[in-house]
């Protein structure tokens, strides 16, 4: 089993925290609406996955957590809107 060593795994997360917060920061345009007391809403570039929040700040970082799981992760079957088209 690999194991990193003590100044690996400093650079590790390191570069971690470093890409959590570029993410945190980064603006996102996002669609939103509140349904049932609860804040509902989806990424525009990714109007297929919709998430919630008791609030309007809890769904924003429901939707950051959504960004950083699709840039970070190999989801090839990701749909992202196409700004060519007339349509999704």
């Amino acid at each position: 089993m690999f194991q990193h060593s003590n100044s690996e795994k400093s650079i590790v997360d390191e570069l971690q925290d470093k890409c959590d917060t570029i993410i945190m920061n980064q603006e996102l345009d996002y669609i939103y609406w509140k349904d049932d007391g609860w804040f509902v809403g989806f990424l525009e570039d990714y109007p297929d996955y919709v998430t919630q929040g008791e609030t309007r700040e809890e769904l924003e970082d429901m939707l950051r957590s959504l960004y950083s799981d699709i840039n970070t992760f190999d989801f090839s079957f990701v749909r992202q809107r196409n700004y060519g088209a007339n349509y999704y």
